[in-house]
């Protein structure tokens, strides 16, 4: 017997069709709620700032490069200026010999003294011009000036009327003002906030999703207008401990920055200690070097006037014109360390933008 439909009709077939059918539709979905992601946001605008602190801080060492080749220029310049001047001396001393063997007074000896010792200050012009040239060439390059440009130096070393700051105003100013305590402190929130949105990978995503469109047996034929909408909520259940191990490597990571931190602490202290105990040790130099300078002249003097006299030869003169020639050179030395003493104070506190001689 056949099985058929009620009342003994027709059977009802298991499958009707063909038939055709259309839908067109739009779908849409926003999230809602997400603090992964809204954490993953305010983590990269910390890595950005980051960033911007570690650009300054290479201004400012690229600051300090800059005026440290200038400093370096300006004591060649110095040594240039001190060698002409033993030079001159030398001169006018090799001229003084000459008039008293002429005069009875001297002998040929003492004019051949005199004579080296000019040709040595003259090599030293000669070599300190050089090393001038080279010194100037290497700020230029420092600068980005062209090779070979007519660069001149209008200022020069000296002591400024200014005193050594307390340490403890100059350890406040080093920690507000350098940048790469800024950027360890920085670094610490960047990685803290990198850890929170590791860990809010494990709260529920929330969207709002739906759709719109015409449904049909064909295109315009039977159209009826058809949507849908809702709340969608992700909540993760399982990931193998793929989470806990980012979280963890954050955690690491922000624990590194720590240790950063109190590290580059530490490094900005003993730089500021080490520039004020070089500062004040380069202001007693230079007027020590100063005092020097002053009792050199004074026994040249004195050497010069019992040569003129007569009464001793031109040895005498030679020795106090070395013992002049080497307090010229120690003035010089001493200005440029007390500049660069300055100098390594003003990168020591970050300030090194603002340096002026």
């Amino acid at each position: 017997m056949m099985g058929g439909g009620m009342g003994g009709g027709a059977p009802i077939p298991s499958f009707v069709g063909p038939f055709n059918t259309f839908d067109a539709r739009l779908n849409f979905s926003q999230t809602i709620l997400n603090l992964a992601a809204l954490r993953e946001y305010k983590s990269t605008k910390a890595a950005v700032q980051v960033a911007d602190l570690t650009a300054q801080l290479a201004r400012e060492q690229v600051a300090t490069f800059v005026a440290l080749a200038y400093l370096t220029a300006q004591r060649s310049n110095l040594e240039v200026q001190a060698a002409r001047a033993d030079f001159t001396l030398a001169e006018a001393l090799r001229e003084l010999a000459v008039k008293q063997r002429n005069a009875g007074v001297a002998n040929g000896i003492d004019v051949v003294r005199a004579e080296s010792r000019a040709a040595q200050e003259r090599l030293r012009v000669v070599q300190a011009e050089a090393n001038a040239e080279q010194t100037r060439l290497d700020l230029e390059r420092a600068v980005g000036l062209p090779q070979g440009s007519a660069t001149r130096l209008v200022d020069t070393l000296g002591v400024r009327a200014e005193a050594v700051p307390p340490v403890e105003v100059a350890l406040q100013q080093a920690l507000a003002s350098r940048l790469d305590t800024r950027i360890a402190e920085q670094t610490i929130e960047q990685r803290a906030l990198d850890r929170r949105a590791r860990a809010a990978a494990r709260y529920p995503v929330v969207n709002a999703v739906g759709d719109y469109g015409q449904s049909a047996n064909t295109p315009f034929k039977n159209d009826r207008a058809t949507r849908t909408y809702g709340v969608q909520l992700s909540v993760p259940v399982f990931d193998g401990g793929y989470t806990r191990g980012r979280i963890n490597a954050a955690l690491s990571q922000q624990r590194q920055a720590e240790w950063q931190l109190g590290n580059t602490r530490g490094q900005v202290e003993q730089d500021v200690r080490t520039a004020l105990v070089g500062w004040r040790l380069g202001a007693e130099q230079v007027r020590a070097s100063e005092e020097q300078f002053r009792l050199a002249t004074r026994e040249l003097e004195l050497a010069t006037q019992r040569f003129r006299a007569g009464v001793a030869d031109n040895t005498e003169v030679l020795e106090a014109q070395a013992g002049l020639a080497n307090a010229r050179a120690l003035r010089v030395q001493a200005l440029a360390q007390y500049s660069a003493a300055r100098l390594n104070f003003a990168a020591a506190t970050g300030t090194a933008q603002a340096f002026r001689l």
